[in-house]
């Protein structure tokens, strides 16, 4: 087999290592955006498996952490962000129902974006991401540990994740862009040739 032959099989596999990757950035990243998401605004579809992993991945820390006197800081936490889940379950029911549509796996609207365009929209996400690692940080200043790491670690990983999902958009914009040339080129073509 030559070096050619092998390159699309090295590229399926490096891009399902890329789709697992970012799954698990997005589990780890579901205790911080669970609060950071206005209520009912995620897509029907949005978060399905990578909410359950995102709930359970707080307990394997806890685990990980071992005995810590404010353990139970991050088992409230933890609790807290159940009982969020349902209500973000509750709203998104109730928006649907008076009319709101958005694709079913769309990612919510940040509690801090107060504007309609994509640069407001990340600038808020931005923030959501640096004012949870810095609550991580300084709740574990405060001798919280495990809660600070969860925090710190779910800051940081929605950062990277939103910043996939920034990318993606970017990538299909061109796509899309490249197929209205193309399209443009070849209706400009057949047009001279039936002319």
């Amino acid at each position: 087999m030559s070096a050619q032959q092998q390159s699309p099989d090295a590229a399926g596999e490096w891009k399902q290592a890329f789709t697992v990757g970012s799954h698990l950035a997005h589990a780890m990243a579901f205790p911080v955006a669970i609060w950071t998401t206005r209520f009912g605004t995620w897509g029907s579809r949005y978060l399905t498996t990578t909410a359950v992993l995102g709930t359970v991945w707080p307990l394997g820390l806890a685990v990980l952490y071992g005995p810590h006197p404010r353990l139970m800081d991050l088992f409230r936490f933890w609790l807290a962000c159940i009982v969020l889940l349902l209500v973000h379950r509750a709203a998104g029911v109730v928006r649907r129902w008076r009319g709101y549509r958005c694709h079913s796996r769309f990612w919510g609207r940040s509690w801090l974006d107060r504007g309609t365009d994509e640069s407001s929209e990340r600038r808020a996400r931005t923030a959501d991401s640096v004012l949870a690692a810095a609550i991580g940080f300084l709740v574990h200043l405060a001798g919280s540990g495990p809660l600070g790491v969860l925090l710190m670690v779910g800051g940081a990983t929605k950062l990277l994740t939103d910043g996939i999902v920034f990318m993606a958009t970017e990538a299909r914009l061109r796509e899309m862009e490249d197929a209205r040339v193309e399209t443009d080129y070849y209706a400009d073509r057949f047009r001279q040739r039936i002319g």
